[in-house]
């Protein structure tokens, strides 16, 4: 989905930039953000004083897409995977990921972060959790649907400090996911209101994952299981 002007189709939206910056000084800091979506952040680090800004996202399209979105031009966009980025060691002092991360491939995105990290640097974290240690199964053919390998809070925890994270701080920010798929229920109903036939047809098969999963949350009870929290690691 395309975002509008200051507006954020992440889940956390805003806050997890807000915590970052009660925590972390943005100004001529070297940062890296891991995703699409998150340009509006983008965009407020470079006037918080950024001395760059990265982003990757992981297909020729979404590069496109994150480009049109982007307000600043001193953003650098760039296509590749996140398992294996191509940056040296030590070239951030801050990589930034909001909801997209909990993937399969979480183990060498873990440590392609930790690599490219500067020894001082800092890891900012906003991954959904499971809120309960076994979730139903309407939940968890969510979570399979994407791709993504969702953790409780404490096993997620355990997991970055196995691989040598250190841990600052917390924020939960399971509050904003209702506001995130209300946000996403009224932006689909306004792009299916313009989408031509073709269009319909090419995304089949996303439409109904993404109806899906909001009412999964806003109507089935989808509240009790899944949870955002944002962290800020450091190495």
């Amino acid at each position: 989905m395309k975002s509008k002007p200051d507006k954020i189709f992440l889940p956390g939206g805003f806050d997890q930039y807000a915590f970052l910056g009660k925590h972390f000084n943005i100004a001529d800091a070297k940062i890296l953000i891991l995703g699409y979506g998150a340009e509006p952040v983008a965009d407020r680090m470079m006037i918080a004083g950024a001395a760059s800004v990265d982003i990757v996202v992981v297909s020729g399209e979404l590069l496109l897409q994150s480009r049109m979105n982007l307000k600043s031009q001193k953003v650098t966009v760039k296509y590749m995977d996140y398992d294996q980025m191509s940056y040296d060691a030590a070239s951030f002092d801050l990589v930034y990921a909001q909801g997209s991360v909990a993937f399969k491939t979480r183990n060498l995105i873990a440590t392609q972060v930790f690599r490219i990290l500067t020894p001082k640097g800092f890891f900012c974290l906003g991954e959904t959790v499971s809120l309960r240690e076994d979730p139903p199964r309407f939940i968890k053919d969510i979570w399979e649907a994407s791709g993504m390998a969702v953790l409780t809070r404490e096993a997620l925890l355990e997991y970055y400090k196995e691989r040598g994270f250190v841990i600052d701080t917390i924020k939960n920010l399971s509050h904003s996911l209702q506001q995130f798929y209300l946000d996403s229920r009224e932006e689909l109903d306004s792009r299916l209101k313009f989408m031509s036939a073709e269009e319909k047809k090419e995304l089949k098969k996303l439409i109904p994952k993404l109806n899906h999963e909001i009412n999964a949350y806003l109507k089935q009870g989808g509240n009790k299981y899944m949870g955002f929290i944002a962290h800020l690691f450091h190495k």
